[in-house]
C-alpha cells in the first residue's frame, strides 16, 4: 500500500534578503546574481498511524521517496524561453547542474509570508470603511536571516553561533567562542544534545570544527566542505544529491534512512524533524552571469495535483501458498483475523503471540508436527513459513495448521478477549507442477482483468479510509475460470491532456495473492482530488502484457454542508 505525506509548509529564502515567500505557490531556486534555497517540511504523524496499528509492522521495510514536481514544460522549445523568479527577474532555465538535500537543524515558521519581492504588489483595499493592506510582500517568518519573526537562525543552539566538536565515542563537546581551551570544555552526553528550545545539535561522525548555524542556515564555505566530503563518501550534513541534465526533471530522492530513523525515535521525533533544505550545489552559487539561471518547483500552496509529498511504500508482498502448497520448496501459510469485518491485531507480547501448529500423517504412518515461528505481515495478517519434502510425504495429502493462543484487546470494554483455536487445512502438490517441460516453446497465458472494490467512474471521498481492491484474472474462452496470479503488478496514473500520462506511483506495485483472490489496499486520503486510472501488468512465459485502464475513478474532497473542504 502506498501512503503519501503532503508538505504542510514550504518557502523560499533568498540570499541577503529579509523577504518571506511562503504564500508563493512556486518554490524557486536560482543563481547568477544572488541565490536561493528551498525549505520544506512534512508532518509524519499520518504515516505513524499505520505503524502504530501494525498496518506496517516493520518500520525498516518502508521505503520513503520525496518528490517535488518541476514547473517547467516538457517541450524542448521552451528551454531558451525566458521565465521569472520570485524576485520578478527575467531568467533562463538552468541546465546540467546538481541539487543537494540536507536537514533543517532548527524549527522555523512559514507563516503568512508574501508572494514575491516586488514592492508594487502592495495592494490596498477598503473593508467596512477601513483601509487595509493585502500584503504581497512580507518580512515576517522564515527568511535568509531569521527562522521566526525576530528570531535569527542559530539563536537557541548553545548560544549564538557556537561551535561543536564530535568525538568518536559519541560524546559531544561544546566549544564557546569566548573559550577555546579544549581542556576546559564542558562534556555533553548524548541525551543532552538538545537545548531548552528543543533544537537539535547535529552529530558529525568524525572530529572536525562545526561552524554552527548562521544566516542562510549554513555558510557557503561550510556547505562546500560538506559537499566535498559527501562526494568522497565521508560523513556529511549533505544527505543526497540529484543531477539534472535538462532542467525539466522532477526532484525525486530516496530518504528512507532519514525517515526511518525519525520514526524509530518516536519520543525524540519533535526534536528531529524540522524539514529539509533543497538548494544548488555550493559551486553554482559562486557563478555570476547576466541572466539568472533558475529551476522552479510546485510548493504546498499550489492547490493542485502537484503538491510536494513523501511517498511511503511497504516492502511486503502477500503470497499465500495455502491453495498451491508444493513439496520440496518453502511455502507460506497466512492467517487473517478480523472482528465484524475489520482487520484486528492479535496480542503480540512475547508470551501472548499466536502459535501455529502444523500436523498431519507422513507416508510411513508417523505423525508429523511442526511449530514454525509466526510473523506479522500487516494489520490482522499473520503467516508462517514451512516446507514439506517429497521424501516424507506424497502429493494430494491433507495437512492441518492450528492457530492457538489467540487474544485481542477490545477497545469498548478495555479487556483482553480470548479466542478459541482455529484449525485450517491445506493440500500438498508435487514439486513438478511448478515446472513446465515441453519440446516446444510454451504459449503465454492470456487473461481478462477486472477490478472490484471501487466502481468504474465512482467519486471516492478522501475520508473513505482504506479500500480493498480485488482483481479477477479470467482465462479467455472458459466458463468464468479464474486464476491466481503470482507476479501481477499495477500502476496508478492521471492524464494531463489527451495523450500525456503522469504516474502517481513512482514504480509498479505488486498485487497480493491470497488463497482465494488477488488484491491490494488503497488509502484514499493519500490522493488529491483528480481523475485516476489504474493499469495492470501480467507476465506469462516471458511475455509482458499491460492491461490499460481497467479502472477509472475520481477522488473528491469530503463535504461539509454540501460544500467541499
Amino acid at each position: 500500500m502506498i501512503i503519501k505525506t503532503f508538505a504542510d509548509k514550504s518557502t523560499t529564502i533568498v540570499s541577503e534578503s529579509n523577504n518571506s515567500f511562503s504564500l508563493n505557490p512556486i518554490l524557486s531556486l536560482f543563481y547568477g546574481q544572488n541565490f536561493s534555497r528551498i525549505l520544506i517540511h512534512f508532518d509524519l504523524s499520518y504515516i505513524r498511524q499505520f505503524i502504530n496499528d501494525k498496518t506496517f509492522p516493520d518500520v525498516c521495510k518502508l521505503k520513503h521517496v520525496m518528490k517535488l514536481w518541476n514547473c517547467g514544460n516538457l517541450d524542448f522549445r521552451s528551454f531558451v524561453s525566458p521565465c521569472a523568479t520570485i524576485q520578478q527577474q527575467t531568467s533562463q532555465r538552468a541546465q546540467s547542474f546538481d541539487l543537494i538535500l540536507f536537514k533543517v537543524p532548527q524549527y522555523w515558521d512559514a507563516g503568512f509570508g508574501g508572494y514575491d519581492s516586488d514592492l508594487t504588489n502592495y495592494m490596498s483595499s477598503t473593508l467596512c470603511g477601513t483601509n487595509i493592506f493585502d500584503k504581497r510582500v512580507s518580512c515576517e517568518s522564515a527568511s535568509w536571516f531569521q527562522r521566526q519573526s525576530h528570531v535569527p537562525w542559530g539563536e537557541g543552539v548553545l548560544g549564538h553561533y557556537s561551535h561543536l566538536i564530535f568525538k568518536p565515542e559519541r560524546e559531544y563537546f561544546r566549544l564557546d567562542e569566548e573559550n577555546t581551551n579544549l581542556e576546559e570544555i564542558n562534556l555533553i552526553k548524548l541525551e543532552q544534545i538538545y537545548d531548552k528550545y528543543g533544537n537539535q545539535i547535529y552529530p558529525i561522525e568524525e572530529a572536525f570544527p562545526f561552524p554552527g548555524i548562521t544566516k542562510g542556515i549554513y555558510t557557503e564555505d561550510f556547505l562546500e566542505d560538506q559537499y566535498n566530503r559527501f562526494k568522497q563518501k565521508q560523513s556529511s550534513v549533505i544527505l543526497r544529491a540529484q543531477h539534472f541534465e535538462y532542467g525539466n526533471e522532477n526532484l525525486e530522492i530516496d530518504i528512507s534512512d532519514v525517515i526511518t530513523d525519525w520514526l524509530l525515535r518516536e519520543n525524540e521525533y519533535h526534536k528531529l524533524n524540522f524539514g529539509f533544505v533543497v538548494c544548488f550545489a555550493p559551486e553554482y552559487n559562486k557563478i555570476m552571469c547576466d541572466v539568472p539561471q533558475c529551476i522552479n518547483f510546485f510548493g504546498h500552496n499550489c492547490s493542485n495535483f502537484f503538491e510536494p509529498y513523501i511517498e511511503s511504500s511497504y516492502n511486503e508482498t502477500i503470497l499465500d501458498n495455502r491453495s498451491d502448497f508444493h513439496l520440496d520448496v518453502p511455502n507460506r501459510l497466512y492467517f487473517y483475523f478480523s472482528k465484524a469485518g475489520r482487520p484486528t491485531n492479535l496480542n503480540w507480547k512475547k508470551s501472548e503471540r499466536p502459535v501455529c501448529t502444523i500436523t498431519g500423517t507422513l507416508e510411513n504412518g508417523e505423525e508429523y508436527k511442526d511449530v514454525p515461528e509466526v510473523f506479522q505481515a500487516g494489520k490482522g495478517i499473520y503467516f508462517v513459513e514451512t516446507q514439506l519434502n517429497s521424501s516424507d510425504t506424497a502429493a494430494n495429502r491433507m495437512y492441518f495448521d492450528e492457530w492457538s493462543n489467540l487474544s485481542y484487546h477490545d477497545c469498548n470494554s478495555n479487556k483482553i478477549i480470548n479466542v478459541s483455536p482455529i484449525t485450517l487445512e491445506f493440500t500438498t502438490k508435487s514439486a513438478e507442477e511448478l515446472y513446465s517441460f515441453s519440446d516446444n516453446n510454451p504459449v503465454p497465458q492470456k487473461y481478462s482483468v477486472s477490478c472490484h472494490g471501487i466502481n468504474h467512474n465512482e467519486k471516492v471521498r478522501r475520508d473513505d479510509g482504506i479500500r480493498k481492491l480485488i482483481f479477477e484474472f479470467t482465462i479467455p474462452f472458459t466458463h468464468n475460470q479464474q486464476a491466481l496470479i503470482t507476479d501481477a503488478k499495477c500502476l496508478l496514473y492521471i492524464k494531463d491532456g489527451y495523450n500525456r500520462t503522469i504516474d502517481v506511483w513512482s514504480e509498479w506495485q505488486p498485487i497480493h495473492r491470497a488463497s482465494n483472490s488477488n488484491f491490494i489496499y488503497f488509502d484514499c486520503q493519500s490522493y488529491l482530488p483528480n481523475q485516476y486510472f489504474l493499469d495492470v501488468m501480467t507476465t506469462s512465459n516471458g511475455e509482458v502484457v499491460r492491461h490499460s485502464e481497467i479502472l477509472s475513478f475520481y477522488i473528491v474532497n469530503q463535504t461539509e454542508g454540501g460544500h467541499y473542504v
